[in-house]
């Protein structure tokens, strides 16, 4: 659980640093001191960083599904009520 959440903030800081990077060679493109081929590039390594913190978002959401059926709380913290017994009582 700690590991992915760990790579959750990782790979936020990266998508992050892509998006300004991204935004620095549009502004150099914009002054003519860049080509298309560079921000295209920069294009794709912001795509694949946000892919990947897509990816760790779904892995810590699996590790915690994981958890809750190992520990027997799966219905809990989905807030599904459990009371089956208490119901039927009158």
């Amino acid at each position: 659980m700690e590991t992915s959440f760990k790579r959750i903030r990782t790979t936020r800081v990266s998508r992050r640093l892509a998006e300004k990077k991204l935004e620095a060679e549009q502004a150099k493109f914009e002054v003519g001191i860049s080509t298309t081929k560079d921000v295209l590039d920069f294009q794709v390594d912001l795509a694949v960083a946000r892919s990947r913190e897509v990816e760790a978002l779904i892995d810590y959401n699996k590790a915690l599904v994981r958890l809750y059926q190992t520990v027997g709380t799966t219905l809990e913290q989905s807030g599904i009520a459990t009371d089956i017994l208490g119901s039927n009582q009158g």
